[in-house]
């Protein structure tokens, strides 16, 4: 999860970078062209070409798949991740809420971060996928990224007022049920 929001922060500040650089009048400035997808599973890597120098490792699986789908369905600034992948954060607070902070202002109203979404490529029970349209906050990104990879969930003094600390997704829930009756 780190790796892809650091990702997305990478490509918001490569965009402002150029739009500096070269101004709003180049068309090609407008779109880097980074689009992130994120999935999990189990892979295969097979060495694939000609022996010696060409011979490289090529992944292959669903995860792959889908994390390309997910990746062409993005826009800029933008990360798509399958339900699979974001299963395991769905209740880190870290990742779920913004710190409240507004382009580095501190003290605004704290807001979920990702909201679901489609995408009609991904087979049926995978087509529930979570969007984030941010990136990590000047002030609080570094905080909020040492405690995700330090297993952090809970922020203390939080108050999320009338937003519950997760909300059901009945997509998220079948597939869970799915796999402990299987």
């Amino acid at each position: 999860m780190c790796a892809v929001i650091s990702l997305n922060s990478f490509g918001h500040r490569l965009r402002r970078m150029l739009r500096e650089q070269f101004g709003e009048a180049v068309p090609e400035m407008k779109e880097s062209g980074l689009k992130i997808g994120a999935d999990r599973g189990l892979l295969l890597v097979k060495r694939i070409g000609v022996r010696g120098d060409h011979n490289e490792p090529v992944w292959a699986g669903k995860p792959v798949n889908y994390a390309t789908k997910c990746a062409h369905s993005a826009d800029a600034r933008e990360v798509i991740v399958t339900s699979r992948f974001f299963r395991d954060f769905r209740d880190n607070e870290f990742v779920r809420f913004s710190c409240g902070c507004v382009e580095g202002e501190p003290g605004k109203e704290v807001v979920p971060l990702w909201r679901p979404t489609t995408i009609d490529t991904l087979g049926e029970d995978d087509a529930n996928v979570r969007e984030l349209r941010s990136a990590w906050c000047k002030n609080c990104g570094t905080k909020f990224c040492r405690a995700i990879l330090q297993g952090e969930e809970d922020r203390v003094g939080l108050n999320t007022g009338p937003l519950k600390k997760w909300r059901e997704d009945s997509a998220d829930e079948a597939q869970e049920t799915g796999r402990a009756a299987a």
